[in-house]
């Protein structure tokens, strides 16, 4: 992909269709958090140039003298995401908080973040001309029981009094912008809607909490009866997805679910977890209210995967026993 009259990069992309695009340079936004991180390295290792624009330091050396240029600065400031989407061929927006606990206890800075920052990068991206990659999430369609969730479902978004739900409507309302860019202003961009994705570096999240304490061998805290579903998807498989967007030219306006399509419980993603940590843990079961005061749980997700099957022949190929054996013993090692 070559934006404007540039010269042609030095360092192919090696795209997943077969064949070869050139490429300058990739921001990534948010590039020293948990997938930002993971992708950025992916991005590296393939010959592409790297920003990464984070608050947060970079975690550790580029691996194999990758060429990553590590910028501090937050996406709320014009100053720091105004050069760095100036010098980029493709924007990929990954900054946001997305950790249910902050959201549920600073709803403000979550809005700010990931709808304020959001604006900031898309505006500027129009700007400039600069395509960009959102990632979006699985909590957009709330909780419509109407599954599996295709890219045109409905959402179905709890009371406003719910902080819940701020996370959700602030990336769902992300989303209308770039449409809205997209209509008035000739961005172009594709939308990553991400299903519960884990693995090395996840914090924050069920998975990585039930490995700690099972590690630990300290109970698993439930959340309600464990009978909810999510479909777990590795960090190296949506990877692997964002590596085939930014891969082909991002023209017009596109959204793909990104996920696993196996449903799992939460009951069963503990005892799994249990097994593979050979721990003498056991589940406890805590009924939300007693973490999130008016907290609105969504019984069942599960995405429809034939858009980007079709358009990028993506889709998962890591299963979650796998992908938890995996984590487990990055999580030993101290990663």
């Amino acid at each position: 992909y070559r934006r404007g009259a540039r010269p042609e990069a030095e360092n192919p992309l090696e795209r997943a269709s077969g064949h070869e695009e050139k490429i300058l340079r990739v921001l990534v936004t948010g590039g020293s958090g948990f997938i930002g991180n993971h992708l950025a390295r992916a991005l590296a290792r393939s010959g592409v140039d790297v920003t990464v624009l984070d608050v947060m330091d970079f975690p550790g050396p580029a691996a194999g003298g990758a060429a990553i240029v590590y910028r501090k600065g937050s996406v709320l400031d014009d100053a720091a995401i105004d050069p760095a989407i100036r010098e980029a061929h493709v924007a990929v927006h990954l900054a946001g908080i997305a950790e249910p606990m902050l959201y549920g206890s600073d709803p403000l800075a979550t809005l700010d973040v990931n709808l304020l920052g959001t604006i900031k990068v898309a505006r500027l991206c129009a700007a400039h001309r600069v395509p960009m990659v959102f990632s979006s999430t699985s909590e957009i369609y709330g909780d419509n029981p109407a599954l599996p969730w295709s890219e045109d479902s409905g959402r179905v978004m709890g009371p406003v009094s719910s902080v819940r739900w701020c996370y959700a409507t602030a990336k769902a309302a992300a989303e209308h912008y770039l449409d809205a860019c997209h209509r008035q202003l000739g961005l172009n961009y594709t939308v990553a809607r991400l299903f519960n994705v884990y693995g090395p570096g996840l914090k924050g999240r069920v998975v990585d909490g039930f490995i700690r304490r099972a590690l630990a061998h300290e109970p698993l805290v439930i959340h309600g009866d464990g009978s909810q579903t999510r479909c777990f998807t590795h960090v190296g498989d949506a990877v692997e997805a964002f590596m085939r967007i930014v891969a082909r030219p991002i023209e017009g306006a596109h959204t793909y679910n990104v996920g696993d399509d196996t449903e799992t419980s939460i009951g069963d993603l503990a005892r799994l977890t249990i097994d593979l940590c050979h721990s003498r843990s056991a589940a406890t079961f805590v009924p939300h209210r007693e973490v999130y005061p008016g907290f609105e749980d969504v019984r069942r997700r599960r995405p429809d995967l034939r858009a980007i099957r079709r358009d990028l022949g993506w889709r998962p190929a890591t299963a979650l026993r796998d992908g938890l054996r995996m984590t487990v013993e990055a999580m030993r090692d101290g990663h």
